[in-house]
């Protein structure tokens, strides 16, 4: 699966400490109203309400392929090159 991101935004800036299950110790959650604002910003007339519940869990899956990506090329630390690999920007 594939996942599109055309820009980046500074909304993205509050952030819930929650567990989200299979990942290990603590994960950020981006709070339902910041995922609302930034589709808003994006063009969104309307956003559904279990939008951001679906970008919390792709951000997760997003996360874990870029974590993996630099296993698998021997490093501990992720680079832009492992979200390259996960995450398709246009």
């Amino acid at each position: 699966m594939k996942y599109f991101i055309t820009h980046q935004n500074s909304l993205i800036s509050e952030f819930n400490l929650v567990k989200i299950e299979g990942v290990k110790g603590m994960a950020v959650k981006l709070p339902k109203a910041t995922v609302i604002k930034l589709f808003k910003k994006a063009g969104a007339a309307r956003v559904s309400g279990d939008v951001a519940e679906v970008v919390n869990k792709i951000v997760v899956e997003i996360a874990k392929g870029a974590v993996k990506s630099a296993k698998a090329a021997g490093r501990k630390t992720v680079s832009t090159d492992d979200l390259r690999l996960v995450v398709v920007v246009s």
